[in-house]
């Protein structure tokens, strides 16, 4: 591409353009893939990461290390095999319920999904379909799942080897539109709770410490800072710190009604480094939050 056609594209094209570039031309190898974090973390935070104790710093360092390669990282990043660490870990009752299990675009034709039910690859994210009475369910999207390799996206290499699979899964509390609990652990301990509510209506998310004070970080969304903590907060802690306790950085996502908790995935690089902020203060207020003490060896 010329820089004069460049140059008539609009801010959301040219950074398409440039992710294409370097999807295309750095080579998929852990010296490539550092590469890339490095010149995407530069476009989207204007500096190069460094050694502090930021949290996109801590995982765009967590990202480049070769930790994100760790096996039991990787084998919970597949959303299948988690539920097998969550019930070995903490139960089978705190797993979503699993309704099949897809592996071939066959399977997808031939399966009489519920009128009710979540469908979602295993091996990606940010890719889901909630199928409803009435509405005509999209195969052919579902199908589209199979040729996804989520690393190639943003080079997080606990996605690279994952093989395709399609999940389905009940509509858990009778509600597509969930609150859920975002929990930042640092070393087996739970230190911020994101919560977001309203998801696919008036979104809102709001950060708590751990004595459920509100913190005031703001990522751009409305806050809900008088939001009444969760009759059963403290087992929700500590299914958490449970789960986190055999990874440094990591987030535990839980859905949560006050009376049912469901763990619903570990993310293990949040963002991929990329998280925005409103203000370098939210920042370092998460931050500070969250590496308490201070972020240093190992993530």
């Amino acid at each position: 591409m010329t820089l004069e056609k460049l140059a008539k594209l609009s801010q959301t094209q040219v950074w398409n353009t440039l992710l294409a570039l370097l999807r295309n031309n750095l080579p998929k190898t852990p010296q490539g893939d550092e590469l890339f974090s490095v010149i995407l973390f530069l476009l989207t935070h204007r500096r190069l990461p460094n050694n502090g104790p930021y949290m996109n710093d801590v995982l765009s360092a967590l990202k480049t290390s070769g930790e994100l390669a760790n096996p039991l990282r990787v084998f919970t990043t597949d959303k299948e095999f988690v539920k097998l660490y969550i019930k070995a870990k903490v139960g089978d009752e705190y797993n979503v319920p699993t309704l099949a299990v897809l592996k071939s675009s066959r399977e997808v034709d031939d399966y009489p999904f519920p009128e009710h039910c979540f469908i979602k690859p295993t091996h990606s994210s940010g890719d889901f379909l909630y199928h409803e009475p009435g509405v005509t369910l999209d195969r052919a999207e579902i199908k589209s799942w199979f040729g996804i390799n989520f690393y190639e996206k943003m080079r997080e290499a606990n996605y690279k080897d994952l093989k395709p699979k399609v999940i389905v899964e009940p509509i858990i509390f009778g509600n597509k539109d969930l609150t859920e609990y975002k929990i930042h652990c640092w070393r087996g301990e739970a230190k911020v709770a994101t919560v977001v509510q309203n998801r696919f209506s008036d979104r809102t998310v709001t950060e708590f410490d751990m004595n459920w004070d509100f913190l005031p970080i703001d990522k751009g969304y409305k806050q809900v800072p008088d939001m009444p903590k969760p009759a059963n907060f403290d087992e929700m802690i500590q299914v958490t710190q449970t789960l986190a306790a055999d990874f440094g950085l990591v987030r535990v996502d839980i859905f949560n009604d006050g009376k049912t908790l469901y763990v619903g995935e570990l993310t293990h690089c949040n963002g991929a480094g990329l998280g925005r902020y409103k203000s370098v203060e939210s920042e370092a207020l998460m931050s500070q939050a969250v590496f308490s003490p201070p972020a240093s060896g190992p993530q």
